[in-house]
This record gives structure tokens, C-alpha cells and sequence, in this order.
């Protein structure tokens, strides 16, 4: 080995993940976990199923059985601490969750195919992806169409973002797109070659957002003027991206290895092998040195990252 690798190694070692805690309430993989205001972990699954754990006691504290009628693909929190969850057959739920229990205030049909990915913004707003290649934007209060956006990708649009500045980038089998909020006017755009599969997109607090594809990630600033490619032969492919801040990253792939990334010197700091058996689906910071992840293996777990 070389001296430079011999010192990643170190590095990699040091750094660890420690588990904290293992869930199994779900029968089939968990595609979404999202944390909610009030500090409870909600998650979904195509078992069909909404579920609420009590971070304190790691404890399943409400299950939605049937929330969908097919599998559950995303959730989201938006105004008045609704929670949003869309479905493989391209429908929409809005629920009320409270200390007795939970119900369906909404429901409609949003997409004519599956939804990838739903977002809270700003301005009483929220937006939903999906396969039959559209973004829509929605009204947080009455649940109304506000914009469309159905001409400018050609494929499976895999995930949106908005940034800190109001645009929205959303990213799809064929290219990567800033849109001005509210408009959704198109402003610009580009094609990485080796990026047909933006399945992650997260901002980073030194105004730039990152892309994650196929053994590579892509650094892009917010005015998609400049972009830096990574390329990290044994990533996989990145399904799950979150900003840890200090330039460092958390990337779940394809592999069920977790990683945390160093973007100023493009170094793994910690590489967690059998995070999950298969895809980490969906990862993110839940408290101080906390991070839970999800994944096909049907597990929540939560992590103590350790230095």
C-alpha cells in the first residue's frame, strides 16, 4: 500500500459509526424516513404503511396500516404540521396526525405514475416529482394545483430540491435543472454524462448543492455556472445524500454502505460496509452526532457518529 492509502485506511478506522439502535417494524424495504417537528421519526414502506417512532425510546408509537393502497414511496411535513404521503399509483394523501390518533383530511390524484419525491417550501408550498417525467407544485392550504412543470424533462424525474436562494433543482434521467420559484420557468440546466441516475440532491452551506449518481458526485454551485465532478469508483450508486455541514457530506448507496465525505479534500472519512443488506435508502442527521438511516433490508437504524 501506498503511504497516501495507508493513511485513509488510518482515517476510515478511526472514524467510526456506531450503532445505537436497530428497528424492525416494517415487513418490506423503508424508502423514506423523515424527521418531524415535534422530534418523532416518520417512515414508509411499500407494506403499504406510515409509521411514527418516539426518538427517546426508539419506539413505534403510531402505525397508518393501509395508509395507501399500493406501496408507500415518500413523506413530507408541510403547514400546520400535516404530513404529505404520495404513492406508487401517483396519488397524494394529506393526514392529521395527533395524540389520538391520525386522519385523511385530503386525497387526490397528482401524478399518472409512480412519485419519487415530495418537498416542503416556502410560501405555504410543496412539490412532487415522479416517474411520468412532471413537477408539480401544490398549495399547503387548500391542496390546489399552483404550477406545472411538464416540458422540460423527458424521463423519470428522481428528485427535487429547493434551495436556500427559491429556486428548485430537480434532477432526471436526463439532465439537471434550476427552475425560478414560483414560475417554474426553466432558467438553466446541464447534462453530466456519467449522471443518469440523480437519484440524490442536497445543498450544502457554501452555496453549492451536491448531485449524487452512478461512482460519482457532482459539486454544483447554486447558479449551476461551475461544477466539479468526483468520481469514487467503489461508491455504487448514491441513493441518499445529507449535508452534515463543515463541508462534509453522508452518502447511502446502492451497496448498503454508508459514507462521510470530506468535499474540500475529497476524502472518505468513514466508510460503514453493511450499513444495510441492499440499498441505504434514505439518510439523515436526527440530533447531535445522531444520524438514522434506512433501507431494503426493512431497518431504521440510528448511528452515533464518532470521532
Amino acid at each position: 500500500k501506498t503511504q497516501e492509502q495507508q493513511k485513509q485506511k488510518d482515517k476510515t478506522e478511526v472514524s467510526l459509526l456506531s450503532e445505537v439502535k436497530e428497528i424492525n417494524e416494517h415487513t418490506k424495504p423503508v424508502y423514506c424516513l423523515t424527521l418531524l417537528i415535534n422530534g418523532r421519526l416518520a417512515t414508509c414502506s411499500p407494506d403499504r404503511s406510515i409509521k411514527l417512532f418516539d426518538l427517546n425510546k426508539y419506539k413505534c408509537v403510531l402505525t397508518i396500516p393501509h395508509a395507501h393502497s399500493t406501496t408507500v414511496t415518500y413523506l413530507c411535513q408541510i403547514k400546520d404540521w400535516k404530513l404529505v404521503s404520495s404513492g406508487a399509483d401517483g396519488l397524494i394523501k394529506i393526514w392529521e396526525i395527533s395524540k389520538s390518533g391520525y386522519k385523511c383530511v385530503s386525497q387526490f390524484k397528482a401524478h399518472t405514475d409512480y412519485i419519487n419525491k415530495i418537498i416542503n417550501m416556502t410560501k405555504d408550498r410543496f412539490a412532487t416529482c415522479s416517474r411520468d417525467s412532471t413537477i408539480k407544485v401544490w398549495s399547503s392550504k387548500d391542496y390546489t394545483l399552483l404550477n406545472d412543470l411538464d416540458q422540460e424533462h423527458s424521463k423519470n424525474v428522481t428528485s427535487i430540491i429547493q434551495l436556500k436562494n427559491g429556486h428548485l433543482i430537480s434532477g432526471s434521467d436526463d439532465k439537471i435543472l434550476a427552475c425560478n420559484s414560483p414560475s417554474l420557468k426553466a432558467e438553466k440546466e446541464f447534462t453530466p454524462v456519467e449522471c443518469s441516475d440523480a437519484n440524490a440532491i442536497c445543498e450544502v452551506d457554501s452555496g453549492y448543492f451536491i448531485v449524487g449518481g452512478d461512482k460519482i458526485i457532482y459539486v454544483v454551485s447554486n447558479d449551476l455556472e461551475q461544477f466539479l465532478r468526483i468520481p469514487i469508483n467503489e461508491l455504487g450508486i448514491v441513493y441518499s445524500l445529507s449535508d452534515l455541514g463543515n463541508n462534509q457530506i453522508l452518502m447511502g448507496t446502492s451497496e448498503g454502505i454508508i459514507y462521510q465525505f470530506d468535499l474540500e479534500n475529497k476524502e472518505i472519512m468513514i466508510k460503514k460496509e453493511e450499513a444495510h443488506k441492499g440499498c441505504v435508502y434514505s439518510i439523515g442527521i436526527i440530533g447531535d452526532n445522531l444520524i438514522a438511516s434506512s433501507g431494503y433490508d426493512g431497518k431504521v437504524k440510528i448511528w452515533e457518529n464518532i470521532d
